[in-house]
């Protein structure tokens, strides 16, 4: 019922519903445009189910990827400029993505997102006591796998899909004030 008034005050306000299209017929409904962020099919599924049965005029788009995103091809690749890199693998430079790194020797697993470069990020966990990362490799002595569970270049679905794996996944090296506070973004 709460997300029904909430969806019927975002649909009355014109700042949420930023498109519409008039029909040509008399008898069909103009249709608001919607954008909502791509998670998965199911979530896509249950966001319109929610608009048909509060028969509200709204149809839910996700931004595609543009022409020249396409068409950008980075034929020269970079190379790693960090001595001793953490990560052994092709992933250092990259940016706006969840990541996973799993410890080698007790499976324990942390989520986290950057927008910079990755191994920057791996590196900072590894050197700074504070992080939940540096004080489960002092005790297990073992190194970390890291791999990426998505991209995204806006920094609000970047996090959206971060507490969405945390939720998902249960990660046991993350701290349980961070998974409480990317929790408020699904709920």
């Amino acid at each position: 019922m709460f997300q029904k008034q909430l969806i019927t005050r975002g649909y009355k306000n014109p700042n949420i519903c930023s498109k519409s299209r008039r029909s040509n017929k008399t008898n069909q409904v103009d249709f608001h445009y919607m954008e909502f962020p791509f998670v998965n099919d199911t979530i896509q599924r249950k966001v319109k189910n929610i608009f048909r049965s509060a028969n509200l005029p709204v149809r839910i788009y996700s931004k595609n990827r543009n022409l020249r995103s396409y068409l950008h091809n980075n034929t020269i690749q970079d190379l790693c400029s960090l001595k001793e890199c953490p990560l052994k693998s092709n992933l250092c430079l990259k940016k706006n993505c969840v990541y996973l790194m799993t410890c080698t020797k007790c499976q324990a697993e942390y989520v986290g997102s950057t927008k910079r470069p990755l191994h920057q990020r791996v590196k900072e966990h590894l050197n700074s006591c504070g992080s939940s990362v540096y004080q489960h490799h002092s005790k297990c002595l073992a190194d970390f796998n890291t791999q990426i569970l998505a991209r995204d270049n806006v920094i609000n679905r970047l996090r959206l899909k971060e507490a969405i794996n945390i939720k998902h996944r249960h990660p046991t090296i993350n701290s349980k004030s961070e998974c409480d506070e990317l929790m408020h973004l699904i709920y």
